[in-house]
């Protein structure tokens, strides 16, 4: 049994310490640096300078939602391909490949948007055929992103869901969100209020299906002896929350009923203590060391306490009650 715990310690411990998402180390192998500063021509993030050198710069890949420029070197936000208007241009790359027609419709849009029908630029998902043509906001040059037979080809934007008519999305936590006082209708042909019709829509991510099948409901708010999300009180049934699967980044207590963040685990300092559970097991050590860090986090050398990977050898507080988090050994130990 000790031998198991020691395996399952030390595999937390030894689990990637590389960069948190959207990061990448410099040449030296111990600092961290954001991808979206990859030879920006600001600020050096690098001591060794390797995040404004070009040769570096080409062999990293750009951040989710970047694209490279042309010259291989500098990345810029995806949605800022092709994105010239009638009244204005901006360049985000020096040798202007960003608005070069045939460089663009040969690169990915960012999560969340769509090529026009043009195959040229792009635009958010969230702006299908949202009938906003009222206030000119037509987000391509061809209008086909208010296009209904264009929209029908296309799928919403992640935590979005199409109306019956297949043609306008709605965020999902507005399925069959009406109350005791008002209902606002997302649809026009007043799906989103129908309760076949919700039944057998998933919610969207973070988020679980009251007892009824109808109503979604954030898991954050699982049995959190607050407000009751649920027509039929079952986001507060003990019984009800101990079937359900926590929200990313969270964890059930001890109990197996109530979900604290990740973030909370033994997060105790010498001046104050926040406990999340009732049972207080967020803050037992040996509770602690059987769970996983949050994304963008790792575990201290102690396999107790979690703590940012953006403070890895930062030269800056110490996040690790035993000083690991500023230990060059530590930080470069994959």
């Amino acid at each position: 049994m000790i031998t198991a715990v020691l395996v399952i310690i030390i595999s937390f411990v030894e689990a990637s310490k590389n960069c948190q998402s959207g990061y990448t180390k410099c040449r030296d192998g111990i600092q961290c640096f954001p991808l979206t500063s990859l030879c920006d021509g600001q600020y050096m993030h690098c001591t060794d300078g390797s995040d404004e050198d070009p040769d570096f710069c080409r062999e990293q890949s750009c951040a989710n939602g970047y694209t490279k420029c042309k010259d291989g070197v500098h990345c810029f936000e995806s949605s800022g391909l092709c994105d010239s208007n009638d009244w204005s241009t901006i360049y985000h790359c020096s040798d202007l490949s960003d608005e070069d027609p045939e460089f663009c419709k040969v690169q990915s849009c960012a999560d969340g948007y769509a090529k026009c029908r043009d195959n040229i630029h792009c635009f958010p998902l969230t702006g299908l055929c949202d009938n906003d043509t009222l206030r000119f906001t037509y987000h391509c040059s061809d209008l086909s992103d208010e296009d209904p037979e264009f929209c029908k080809e296309k799928s919403c934007a992640d935590g979005y869901t199409k109306c019956k008519d297949g043609v306008h999305c709605f965020e999902l936590s507005g399925l069959c969100d009406s109350n005791d006082w008002s209902t606002i209708y997302h649809c026009s042909d007043l799906s989103d209020e129908d309760p076949e019709f919700c039944k057998v829509k998933k919610c969207q991510t973070g988020y679980a299906k009251c007892r009824d099948g109808i109503h979604c409901f954030p898991l954050t708010s699982l049995c959190d002896g607050r407000q009751t999300h649920c027509t039929d009180g079952s986001d507060e049934d003990v019984e009800f929350c101990k079937e359900q699967s926590c929200a990313d980044g969270y964890t059930k207590c001890r109990d197996g009923i109530h979900c604290f963040p990740l973030t909370g685990l033994c997060d105790k300092n010498g001046q104050y203590t926040i406990y999340h559970c009732n049972d207080l097991s967020d803050e037992d050590p040996e509770f602690c060391k059987g769970k996983p860090c949050p994304a963008d986090y790792t575990k201290c050398r102690d396999g107790v306490h979690c703590f940012p990977l953006t403070g890895l050898c930062d030269g800056s507080i110490n996040n690790c009650l035993d000083l690991s988090d500023e230990d060059p050994d530590f930080c470069t130990d994959d």
